[in-house]
C-alpha cells in the first residue's frame, strides 16, 4: 500500500496503482470483474484519486441500469462521463485507454481490490478518529452519545471487511459435495463441538461456527437450563471457552445455577 504525503507532514493511505488496476480489470473483463468489485467496494469514495472516483461512479451507474455487466466498456463509460460533463476532467478517452492497458494481470483482481479497500478503510478510520477527537475536545455532547458514535463508526468499518459477495450455485456445489462426503464417511474433522446430548449431536453433527441454533419453547419449560447445561458440556467436553449472555439473570444468578447443576442440587 502506498502512502502519499499531503498537507505538510500528514500522510494519507492510498494505492493509486491498485485503484487503476481495479478499474482496468472492470474495463478489460467486465463479466468477471464488475459485479465482484461493486460487491466489495460499495462507494466511489473508495477510490482516492478524483479521476478514478469519477470512472468508478460511471461504471457503477451503467451497471445499475443494465441487465448484465457486459454493458460496461470503454465506449459506454466514456459516454456516461461525457453525459455527466466529466470526461475531459478525468483526462478524456486517452485516460480510459491508459486504465485499459495498465492491468498487469486480471488474475490478481482480488489482491487489487483488497489493497484499495484497506487504504479506504484506513482513510475512513483517520477521518472518524479526527472527528471523534474534535467532539471530545469541544465537550458539548454527553459521553454516552460520543461512545455510541464511536461504536457505530467501528461497526460500519468492520462491516465493509465482511465478505457479502454473491456466489453462484456452481461455485458452492464443490464445497457442499465435499461436506456431504465427509459426513458420509464420518470424518471427525467435520463434526462440531459436542453439546453433551448424544442424540442431538448425532442429529446436527455438533455445534459449528457460523450457525445460529434457536431453542424455542413455551415459558418455564427449561430453555435456559438446557442452554446452561450445553454451555457446561461444551466447556468440559471440548475444553473451549464459552460466552453466556442472559437478559433474565445477572452474572451471580448464572454462576449459582451452574454450581447447583454441577453439585446436582435442585
Amino acid at each position: 500500500m502506498a502512502v502519499r504525503p499531503v498537507l505538510g507532514d500528514m500522510k494519507i493511505p492510498v494505492s493509486l496503482e491498485a485503484e487503476a488496476a481495479v478499474l482496468g480489470c472492470m474495463l478489460v473483463d467486465p463479466v468477471s470483474s464488475v459485479d465482484l468489485v461493486l460487491s466489495k467496494l460499495e462507494k466511489p469514495e473508495a477510490m482516492y484519486d478524483p479521476a478514478h472516483c469519477a470512472v468508478f461512479k460511471a461504471i457503477k451507474q451503467i451497471r445499475e441500469r443494465s441487465e448484465s455487466p457486459e454493458q460496461v466498456d470503454i465506449v459506454t463509460v466514456a459516454g456516461e462521463l461525457e453525459r455527466q460533463g466529466k470526461l475531459e476532467d478525468v483526462g478524456g478517452r486517452e485516460f480510459l485507454m491508459e486504465l485499459y492497458n495498465c492491468v498487469p494481470s486480471a488474475a490478481n483482481l482480488e489482491n487489487y481490490i483488497d489493497a484499495v479497500l484497506d487504504a479506504y478503510l484506513l482513510r475512513r478510520m483517520i477521518h472518524s478518529c479526527e472527528s471523534i477527537a474534535e467532539r471530545c475536545r469541544t465537550n458539548e455532547e454527553a459521553v454516552d452519545t460520543v461512545i455510541d458514535q464511536i461504536e457505530k463508526e467501528i461497526l460500519d468499518i468492520t462491516r465493509m471487511r465482511t465478505d457479502f459477495s454473491v456466489q453462484s450455485l456452481a461455485q458452492v456445489l464443490p464445497d457442499a459435495f465435499d461436506y456431504l462426503h465427509k459426513l458420509h464417511t464420518s470424518d471427525p474433522a467435520i463434526r462440531g463441538l459436542r453439546s453433551g446430548f448424544a442424540p442431538l449431536d448425532d442429529l446436527i453433527t455438533g455445534l459449528r461456527p457460523g450457525e445460529m441454533i434457536v431453542l424455542a419453547a413455551r415459558p418455564s419449560i427449561g430453555k435456559t437450563t438446557l442452554a446452561m447445561n450445553m454451555l457446561r458440556n461444551v466447556c468440559v467436553l471440548n475444553d473451549v471457552p464459552v460466552g453466556f449472555f442472559s437478559l433474565e439473570m445477572d452474572a451471580k444468578q448464572v454462576v449459582v445455577r451452574l454450581i447447583c447443576s454441577e453439585a446436582q442440587i435442585n
